[in-house]
Order: structure tokens, then sequence, then C-alpha cells
């Protein structure tokens, strides 16, 4: 419960110096907030971050259902990473791997990897790096009831 409350604080500071930042500079965002999933479905956002000095990396995944309450957050450290488009869809199949294993049916994965929704979306296995695992999140993503994927952009998945 602290770790939900201590994530709660980080969020509406980040979502102040984000808001702060915009007024500043002027820009103009297509999505100021996080959207909730529709009557039934659970949301899970993802995101990956990666350094490449010390060749580590993270992904943090957050769940919401319909009326925007917290169900349930990971945080995945990582000590050895390739590539940023292979941790970015290593932290999408971990997502789809936690919601088969916490029962849910109606699930929509959210990510600001454009490119690796995309692929998603187009069954293109052909990256090298990424293929095999594209291909893992679209044969779990079968098990489900519904299950879709989409891009959303940084600034709407800053909960992950």
């Amino acid at each position: 419960l602290k770790t939900v409350e201590e994530w709660k604080e980080y969020q509406e500071a980040t979502r102040s110096q984000g808001e702060e930042e915009r007024r500043r500079t002027g820009e103009k965002t297509d999505c100021e907030t996080w959207k909730p999933p529709e009557q039934g479905s659970i949301k899970l956002n993802t995101d990956a971050a990666f350094n490449r000095n010390m060749i580590k990396a993270g992904w943090g995944i957050a769940t919401r259902d319909n009326r925007g309450r917290l169900l349930a957050t990971w945080a995945v450290p990582r000590l050895c990473s390739r590539n940023v488009k292979m941790e970015e869809a290593m932290a999408i199949r971990r997502a789809v791997e936690l919601a088969t294993l916490e029962g849910w049916e109606r699930v929509q994965i959210e990510s600001d990897s454009k490119e690796i929704v995309e692929k998603l979306m187009k069954k293109d296995w052909n990256d090298k790096w990424i293929g095999m695992i594209l291909e893992d999140i679209s044969r779990m993503s079968c098990f489900f009831e519904k299950c879709c994927f989409s891009f959303v952009k940084r600034n709407c998945n800053f909960v992950s």
C-alpha cells in the first residue's frame, strides 16, 4: 500500500512538471491524460527504460480498471540488455503473461513504442531481434476473450 501511495505522489509530481513544461513551451498534445479501458476490460500500460552506458534496462507495467483504479503494478529491473526495441517487446510480453496469471479475460495493452505496436498489429515477425518475442505475444494473446494492443504517446503512458 505504501508503494502505491508513493507511486501516486510521483505521478502527480510528474504530471505537474509536464503540464508546466507544456505551458512554458506552448506544446500541444493529442492526449492530455490517461483514458480508461472499456467496461469489463483491464488496461495494461507498459514501458521500458534503457541505459546504454550501464547496459541496464527496466520495465514498468501498470494495470487499471475502467474506473481508473490501480489494480497492480510491476517494476522489473534488467541487468543485461541488448537494445531498446527488444526491451519494449519483452515488457509487452511480460504484461501479457501477467494478465494471463491474473486471470483477466479482456485486456487492452498500451505502449509508447509505436514500432512494436505496429509490428504486432501487422503480425510482422521478420525482425531478427524481436520477431520471436512478437510471435510469442501474438500466440499468448489468443487465450484472452479480447486482447488489443495500441500505441499511446509517452505523455499518456507515464504511469508505467
